[in-house]
């Protein structure tokens, strides 16, 4: 697969765990670029991103799917390819910001799965990623999260200007077997996915890259 920059971060001390656990989920940013022209480099994952959900995965919620044109409208959502020429071409997911998008929206995986990789568009401090754990906790992945490890081009404000290609890999008790993507009222959390996910036997490698600052984790009681 083709990286318009090759950041490629291994994992950092995770900063907070609750209860007994095994190693916690991997989180590598796979690639980082300004979600505005110019600087986009989001369009080199078109057509393989997009509002695609696996045959194998269900939205338990239901999922608000982006079909352009337009790609962008101002104070609801951004496209990932917002100032390249396919902002008004590649359809995505949205969640929130307003009752008119499931919020939150839970892609069920029907099962544990060992790798998850998305397209995170726009990226906001106001957007939240938790996963299931076939353990029986969760795991929790916030835009401002993101945004400190990638530093620039992400800004300092809470909406960081940014779009990030993001892998989440996890084993045994930290295997994923849902993913609950949530935003405020503020932005929405806008994301793409692939038809048909990674074979997991080929992500064995990226076990060893440890956890994401500021990532938290939480045992079920």
């Amino acid at each position: 697969m083709k990286f318009g920059k090759s950041l490629c971060l291994a994992a950092v001390a995770v900063l907070a765990s609750v209860g007994t656990a095994s190693a916690l989920p991997a989180v590598t940013i796979l690639d980082s670029s300004t979600d505005a022209s110019p600087g986009n480099t989001a369009d080199i994952y078109a057509p393989t991103y997009g509002a695609f959900t696996p045959s194998s995965y269900t939205w338990t919620t239901g999922v608000n799917v982006v079909t352009p044109p337009p790609g962008t409208v101002g104070g609801s959502y951004k496209s990932p390819w917002h100032g390249t020429g396919l902002v008004n071409t590649n359809s995505y997911f949205a969640v929130g910001p307003n009752e008119n998008s499931p919020n939150p929206a839970t892609l069920d995986f029907n099962g544990a799965i060992e790798s998850f990789t998305f397209l995170w568009g726009s990226i906001d401090a106001y957007n939240t990623l938790t996963f299931a754990l076939s353990g029986g906790g969760t795991f929790e992945l916030t835009g401002s999260a993101i945004a400190a490890i990638i530093g620039s081009p992400c800004g300092s404000a809470d909406n960081f200007a940014c779009n990030a290609l993001i892998r989440i890999t996890g084993l045994g008790a930290d295997a994923l077997t849902s993913a609950t993507f949530l935003s405020d009222p503020k932005q929405a959390f806008e994301f793409a996915l692939q038809p048909v996910p990674l074979p997991a036997g080929a992500l064995l490698l990226l076990t060893g890259l440890g956890g994401l600052a500021l990532v938290r984790r939480k045992k079920s009681s």
